[in-house]
């Protein structure tokens, strides 16, 4: 029903590229039941799909979001239970904008990321493993976030407040995640963040 490649990330004004796929031309099938949203693998996008459009065509974008709308509609195609295969091929040329949306100075808008998230971890609550990788993912964009935009004069200390607050309360699930997945190095980030937020944001 979707059928997904990997991206050629290129920066518009280095013209440096990179990619997360290996090239290996091989498919791995996925499913609403043991989808990692924390996974290389995970396609968190609308673009650079295949659709079958008879099975979609009752989703639609939520309008009220500014960022994330197209991961939320993923999930929502996920979640339907569509069958989805991952091909292993770098075939869709993304170019990173810097007048982009994402790349801007923060504002308010930014936070409709985390509106996005709190949906799609809505929608696989009675998904276990797929809901434990959706909230460890809502974590990581929490760091995501933050660490971009912290020496940003819009990203007051409200906003990281706010941020931090959303991390803390996702964040023993990705702790859970890393355990399961015997992933050390990032537990012990996890956990150092959560306890010491602003510090974290200082370290490279």
């Amino acid at each position: 029903d979707i059928a997904y490649c990997y991206a050629i990330d290129s920066d518009e004004k280095s013209g440096e590229t990179v990619t997360a796929s290996t090239n290996s031309g091989k498919c791995l099938q996925l499913s609403k039941e043991n989808y990692d949203w924390c996974s290389p693998d995970a396609h968190k996008v609308a673009w650079g799909a295949l659709y079958r459009k008879d099975k979609l065509k009752e989703i639609r974008f939520d309008e009220d979001l500014t960022i994330a709308e197209d991961t939320l509609y993923f999930a929502r195609c996920i979640q339907a239970g569509c069958k989805i295969v991952c091909l292993d091929e770098a075939l869709y040329h993304y170019v990173n904008h810097a007048e982009s949306l994402t790349n801007k100075a923060y504002s308010g808008k930014n936070k409709t990321e985390l509106i996005a998230w709190d949906r799609i971890c809505s929608l696989f609550r009675d998904n276990k493993n797929t809901f434990l990788t959706a909230k460890s993912e809502y974590a990581q964009t929490c760091k995501k976030i933050a660490k971009k935009y912290y020496l940003n004069e819009n990203y007051t200390k409200i906003e990281n407040k706010f941020i931090r607050k959303k991390y803390r309360k996702n964040a023993p699930y990705l702790l859970k995640y890393a355990f399961a997945k015997k992933k050390m190095g990032l537990a012990a980030k996890t956990i150092f963040s959560a306890l010491f937020w602003n510090v974290w944001l200082k370290t490279r």
